[in-house]
């Protein structure tokens, strides 16, 4: 259970969690960014409030400052928002890649392969048979002289294939 039985064609997956993974960098970067300038048009309104409760500014100077306290809010929360959406695609980049491997839902033994290296893969068309072979069902032929002492129920039979000499 959970072994990779095959693996599909994943350069253009790897290398898109790549650029995935440098957008998340400048995601942050940009998330950084924002924070300085934010701060900086903060301590900016503050100051300006100030001269202008003083006299110092016009209203209209201090109008500047409060939109562009505003924008820089604005820029901020789309720095996050850009953060969150960078993260989701490198979860499901990191998703897409790991389905490029396919992995045995059972445990048991690859006994049919359908589809040989190099071949389109197809949704619509099974890849392999994986078969538990704890868990067989065989049907063999019985002689009709000793079909009435079995009892499907409580039989048990020894079976010899070929394929497992030793067994």
């Amino acid at each position: 259970k959970d072994q990779i039985f095959a693996v599909l064609d994943h350069e253009e997956m790897k290398i898109g969690l790549k650029k995935t993974k440098a957008s998340l960098e400048i995601a942050k970067a940009n998330l950084q960014i924002s924070e300085v300038n934010l701060n900086d048009a903060s301590r900016d309104d503050i100051r300006m409030t100030n001269l202008f409760e003083k006299g110092a500014i016009t209203d209209k100077q201090k109008q500047e400052s409060l939109s562009h306290l505003k924008r820089m809010e604005a820029q901020y929360l789309q720095a996050k928002a850009m953060l969150l959406d960078a993260k989701a695609s490198l979860k499901q980049a990191k998703i897409s890649l790991d389905k490029a491997f396919i992995k045995s839902p059972i445990d048991g033994v690859l006994t049919i392969k359908y589809i040989s290296e190099n071949n389109m893969a197809n949704p619509s068309r099974p890849l392999a048979n994986i078969s538990n072979l704890n868990e067989l069902k065989i049907l063999i032929g019985v002689p009709e002289k000793i079909i009435s002492e079995i009892d499907p129920k409580t039989s048990l039979v020894d079976v010899k294939v070929d394929a497992y000499r030793s067994e």
